[in-house]
């Protein structure tokens, strides 16, 4: 699993490139959504036109896009790990 970031999606969005795999998908975590939440990464306005791009562009991102922009958060990996 990526981070909900601009550096998570743009690697996967470089995986997407440089493979055919009809199957690639961005793995998201049950609680993503919760996490996100409490999230205490802000998506800044000069993100949202690289998240319009990847959303466009990249079809297995939009779900997390989408997610990632009704909370305005972003999520680094590590908030995966309980304490």
């Amino acid at each position: 699993m990526l981070d909900l970031d601009i550096g998570g999606l743009t690697t996967f969005a470089n995986i997407y490139e440089l493979t055919t795999h009809p199957k690639l998908s961005f793995l998201l975590p049950p609680c993503a959504d919760e996490l996100l939440e409490k999230s205490k990464i802000d998506i800044q306005n000069e993100h949202l036109p690289t998240l319009r791009k990847f959303r466009e562009h990249y079809p297995p991102l939009r779900p997390a896009i989408e997610m990632m922009t009704h909370h305005k958060k972003m999520l680094e990996q590590e908030t995966y790990l309980s304490d």
